[in-house]
């Protein structure tokens, strides 16, 4: 059942992230957290995601813009290896219910501010972005929304906006997972859960890229966020 739940979760996410351009690690979340531990569902997320960065950072490498990367890297780096370190210790059900306010915080963003919110370009602005991007990936393995709205912001065009944000998400992806594994997060169960997930990933992305041009974006994002929200609520009562 768990390789089923893996590989139904990577494959909604992958083509959640080939419809609407993000939202891949967000969707796959949504079910890990019901078969791991917080901490092994993210470091799964993680590596199971981490095939369409490449993906996307092969097919955009010559728009990447490597000096807007290595600032939130370095500080995405620091954060979430501290993040990383306190979560191993702290409980289960303490974690899971941080995570289900986390997804309604982050369902009421997406419906309400994701289009209004406008970002400087300035130092502050990098240091609060990657913080709290390093802090999500390192609890929930969920750090893009922050750090997609900051290049979002700086960058002059939609291929160098793509390239750019998936050098950085796969350069933080790789690091977190090495943290991981220092820290004995990632053990033989979750190795053997990777292959279905990376199967559902490329047959989801595979799906999608043939039905991208039939399905209206703002109307998939509408529903995602709807059941982000919906996840959240659930996951919260469930902890009480």
């Amino acid at each position: 059942m768990n390789y089923i739940i893996v590989f139904i979760s990577a494959l909604l996410g992958g083509f959640t992230q080939t419809v609407t351009g993000f939202g891949s690690g967000i969707v796959i979340m949504l079910f890990l957290p019901y078969i791991l531990p917080i901490m092994q569902a993210s470091a799964l997320n993680v590596m199971v995601t981490v095939v369409l960065n490449v993906i996307l950072v092969v097919k955009y490498r010559k728009f990447v813009n490597y000096r807007m990367i290595w600032i939130p890297s370095l500080i995405s780096f620091a954060i979430s290896t501290v993040v990383i370190y306190i979560g191993t210790g702290l409980d289960t059900n303490l974690m899971k219910m941080i995570f289900a306010l986390f997804l309604i915080v982050l369902a009421i963003y997406f419906i309400f501010f994701s289009d209004k919110v406008k970002l400087k370009a300035d130092l502050p602005t990098v240091i609060t972005c990657a913080m709290l991007a390093g802090a999500a990936n390192g609890l929930f393995g969920i750090g893009g929304p922050p750090m997609a709205l900051y290049f979002l912001t700086i960058t002059n065009s939609k291929e160098e906006y793509i390239g750019t944000t998936q050098v950085y998400f796969l350069l933080t992806s790789l690091y977190t997972t090495l943290i991981r594994i220092m820290n004995n997060v990632i053990d033989e169960k979750i190795v053997m859960l990777i292959l279905p997930g990376l199967i559902g990933i490329l047959i989801g992305e595979f799906v999608g890229i043939r039905v991208v041009d039939r399905i209206s974006h703002e109307k998939m994002k509408r529903l995602m966020y709807m059941f982000l929200a919906f996840s959240g609520v659930v996951t919260f009562i469930q902890c009480l």
